[in-house]
């Protein structure tokens, strides 16, 4: 399973006080393919919306 909040924490972790436990580039590229992920689903359900 994959949570985004904690990647976003541990970035955050990261950048303030340089203890981050995955990693900046491990952290971005979670985030990344979670925001295209939920882009994506998005997208396909509002062309599915009929007015």
């Amino acid at each position: 399973r994959v949570d985004p909040l904690t990647y976003g924490i541990d970035g955050l972790r990261g950048a303030f006080i340089g203890a981050g436990h995955f990693g900046a580039a491990t952290d971005a590229a979670v985030l990344s393919a979670v925001a295209v992920l939920f882009l994506t689903l998005g997208a396909r359900a509002f062309s599915r919306i009929q007015i």
